[in-house]
């Protein structure tokens, strides 16, 4: 969801980026000073106090658009500054011509914003009455789930409309993860294995979008609360008693079983100041290939000090038939050295209108080995991977209780 603080971060970091031709750190650790750091593509330094963003791109000169190595650069450090996991999209922007931008919006759901965004860039006024009004935040369609088949092609809006009322969800509040898991097989598939890997490169299929109105930002969150609740319950199951989650922001946190939220830069970055174990596991998973900054999941779970299960979420409104994990996520998910520790936590039925639906919590392990999927390419700028979620060897079933 678009929101005022990351448009201006957006205007901010258009305006400060800076091109070197070579790029190099140095820091200082309890006053002494560490050799010099490796040259490095990027650097981005959020706003500090009175101090304004600084980005800088190593760039070899040539006008826009940029080579391959500048471009990622750029989406990197993009990324970095919003605090989001979504260097290839970026990518794929940088490196499309127009006609393939407007494909990728089509795709997102968000074409009919392009006037209004440019409007709002026009005049900077725009942006207070944008944080002023419930109106102002508008609801964009993303590769999540709703109730449309999968054989009806989602259609793009033309024009920026009315705001569509939102889609009730659930509170967080109101659902319990008491109960023991039990294990469920999934469906399958033309008469095969359950979980039977696809690997139709370049297969052609419809996007999945979620429902209009569907508030997204909010969906992750309850689907993040929802995860991080049951793998916190899990390791006490386990004996691990003192597991918690770690507190965003919290002061020094000394225990060695925790349940940690690391999509974004920054949420890895304050988990790692905030805990010398998690500053250990992620060093340790790095040294197993995993990127420090995206490592391609979204909740870290320590158990003893080790990394437990690291965890790809995708929630959603409804039991989805369908998602879709970006390139990263997906390699992440293969990596030979770490695949048995790599989970799939699907987290559905959230909407609250739906009166018969339970809400649930699906841990599938290794989804690379154990899902049907389909990897997928839109016009050579972005790769993704399709899983029919249904179709699994087997999982970790725990359905939540709802008070209504």
């Amino acid at each position: 969801m678009r929101t005022p603080e990351r448009t201006s971060v957006l205007v901010e970091f258009a305006e400060r980026l800076e091109p070197v031709d070579d790029l190099r750190l140095t820091c200082t650790f309890d006053g002494d000073d560490l050799d010099l750091l490796a040259a490095r593509q990027y650097f981005v330094r959020p706003p500090i106090r009175d101090e304004p963003l600084q980005a800088f791109v190593v760039w070899d000169g040539r006008p826009w658009p940029p080579t391959a190595e500048a471009a990622q650069g750029v989406a990197m450090a993009l990324a970095d500054a919003l605090g989001v996991n979504l260097v290839e999209t970026f990518l794929a922007f940088i490196q499309s011509d127009q006609s393939q931008r407007q494909r990728l919006l089509d795709i997102a759901g968000a074409s009919g914003l392009v006037a209004e965004i440019a409007d709002e860039l026009a005049d900077p006024q725009s942006d207070d009455d944008l944080a002023t009004s419930d109106e102002g935040a508008r609801l964009t369609a993303a590769p999540e789930a709703d109730t449309r088949p999968l054989e009806e092609p989602a259609q793009p809006p033309m024009s920026a409309g009315p705001a569509v009322p939102l889609v009730p969800l659930l509170r967080f509040e109101d659902l319990t993860i008491d109960g023991e898991p039990i294990h469920i097989v999934g469906e399958r598939h033309d008469g095969g294995d359950p979980g039977k890997r696809q690997d139709a490169g370049g297969a052609s299929g419809h996007t999945v979008h979620a429902a209009a109105g569907m508030d997204l930002a909010a969906l992750d969150l309850l689907g993040m609360k929802i995860a991080m609740g049951y793998e916190v319950r899990r390791l006490r199951r386990k004996g691990l008693v003192s597991a918690e989650t770690l507190p965003a922001g919290g002061g020094p946190v000394d225990r060695e079983s925790l349940v940690v939220d690391v999509h974004s830069p920054e949420a890895i970055r304050q988990a790692e100041v905030s805990s010398a174990v998690v500053k250990h596991v992620m060093a340790d998973l790095e040294s197993r290939g995993i990127s420090r900054l995206f490592p391609g999941f979204d909740i870290l779970s320590i158990a003893s000090g080790e990394a437990d299960r690291l965890i790809e979420l995708k929630s959603s409104g409804v039991d989805a038939r369908v998602q879709t994990m970006s390139w990263n996520e997906w390699k992440s998910a293969r990596a030979s050295a770490i695949r048995e520790r790599f989970w799939l936590y699907l987290v559905g039925n959230l909407r609250s209108d739906l009166q018969h639906a339970q809400p649930f919590v699906r841990a599938v392990r290794d989804p690379f080995g154990s899902i049907a999927s389909q990897e997928l390419e839109e016009h050579h700028v972005s790769r993704a991977v399709q899983l029919r979620v249904r179709e699994f060897t087997e999982a970790e079933h725990l359905d939540l209780g709802v008070g209504r």
